[in-house]
């Protein structure tokens, strides 16, 4: 199991802690797949963290994107804006929890 950290939610700071933590989750996700190709992953966030996974995942390459088994977010920020889902992905792939 691995963990991105982030600053908590402030207003004035976000877009950069966000981006910050996007490219954090794009980048752990190239480096396992590089150093184990055949691993499977499921990528998990709660609130905050599952809007950076949501948008982390929309910008990842195919060949990334074919290394993620699921998602699970929890309590999604843009569940409802989104369709109860993270567009692009399909939603067996995704299992939204409030």
């Amino acid at each position: 199991m691995q963990g991105i950290d982030f600053m908590s939610y402030q207003p004035n700071l976000w877009p950069m802690i966000e981006a910050s933590a996007i490219e954090r989750t794009k980048e752990l996700v190239g480096n396992i797949t590089t150093t184990c190709p055949t691993s499977h992953l499921l990528l998990s966030g709660y609130s905050h963290g599952a809007s950076i996974i949501s948008k982390a995942v929309q910008q990842l390459s195919p060949t990334l994107l074919h290394a993620i088994t699921g998602m699970v977010l929890f309590g999604y920020p843009e569940n409802v804006l989104n369709g109860g889902g993270i567009p692009g992905i399909p939603g067996g792939r995704v299992k939204v929890v409030c």
